[in-house]
């Protein structure tokens, strides 16, 4: 199991823009064939920081996600629409999991 979490940093006024387009992401990524969570968040104390965390099954379906026209798409929205001013994400191998 994968988990990819962190954070992308917008110019908060591209919230709303952002937001639109995490919207169809989202519904179109958990879809895909491994996807198991997959979750974008404005924090409530900096609107500039989005939080991103996915769950996939393998590495092969994460590498499968990329090649979506939903991410390319995705890929289009933000270049176009959003102000990207950073990018913190990173992808974890998980052996097992257990309720906290």
């Amino acid at each position: 199991m994968l988990i990819v979490a962190g954070t992308i940093e917008i110019d908060p006024a591209d919230v709303d823009r952002l937001s639109e387009a995490a919207s169809a992401m989202v519904a179109a990524t958990l879809e895909e064939p491994g996807c198991r969570q997959y979750r974008f968040s404005v924090s409530v104390t900096e609107p500039s920081k989005v939080q991103v965390f996915e769950i996939w099954d393998s590495a092969e379906d994460l590498a499968a996600h990329f090649e979506t026209p939903h991410m390319a798409e995705w890929r289009r929205a933000l270049a176009e629409g959003v102000t990207i001013r950073g990018r913190d994400l990173h992808r974890y191998e998980v052996s097992g999991t257990e309720p906290l």
